[in-house]
């Protein structure tokens, strides 16, 4: 559907090189390593939707309901890799090697991304670029900019006693759950 609408994936001839090298060089625990990393940066914001409904306001309804509920799932599972790291070996150092190499690759990937898109809809426009500039740096940096979000749980994660629970945020996810009910559809096991 992106694709038609004129978008693309900008970031997927990185993404399969990064992929191609990880499966050449890394180990097992690596690769383990690797998914962590991700997978904290996934619970982080899933963490920033859940504190921060706003951000969603604006969104159609529909679209608000499945990043909400994205961020509840996030949220859920955000210590079973870390917990299957551990119990596989894994130690601080290899991680947080692993997840400095990821946090310059996701920066990577989401700025081509995200310029791209900019792009696309005109936001780079001599007319509309300094508000594009603008709102930009107040999502990412302004009163409760999703940039301070992942630079403080980021920097939680490089701690030695570091745990996904220690940032124990089940009441945003009851609480989103809750609110939300109603207009979730549960799936039936039965077939």
């Amino acid at each position: 559907m992106l694709r038609r609408q004129g978008y693309e994936n900008v970031a997927a001839p990185l993404v399969a090189r990064l992929q191609e090298r990880g499966n050449r060089h890394f180990t097992t625990l690596t690769k383990l390593a690797v998914v962590c990393a991700y997978e904290h940066y996934t619970a982080i914001l899933g963490n920033y939707v859940l504190c921060n409904p706003q951000v969603l306001r604006a969104a159609q309804p529909d679209m608000a309901l499945i990043w909400g509920w994205h961020g509840a799932e996030e949220t859920e599972h955000k210590s079973v890799c870390f917990d299957l790291y551990r119990a596989a070996g894994g130690r601080w150092l290899r991680r947080v090697t692993i997840y400095l190499l990821v946090t310059a690759n996701f920066h990577r990937m989401f700025w081509r991304l995200y310029c791209s898109q900019l792009h696309r809809d005109g936001c780079f426009k001599p007319s509309r670029f300094p508000g594009t500039v603008g709102q930009v740096l107040r999502f990412l940096f302004g009163w409760r900019g999703v940039g301070w979000h992942l630079f403080g749980y980021g920097v939680a994660y490089v701690s030695w006693h570091f745990h996904p629970w220690r940032q124990d945020n089940r009441g945003k996810l009851l609480e989103w759950l809750s609110v939300n009910d109603a207009r979730l559809r549960r799936l039936s096991r039965e077939r």
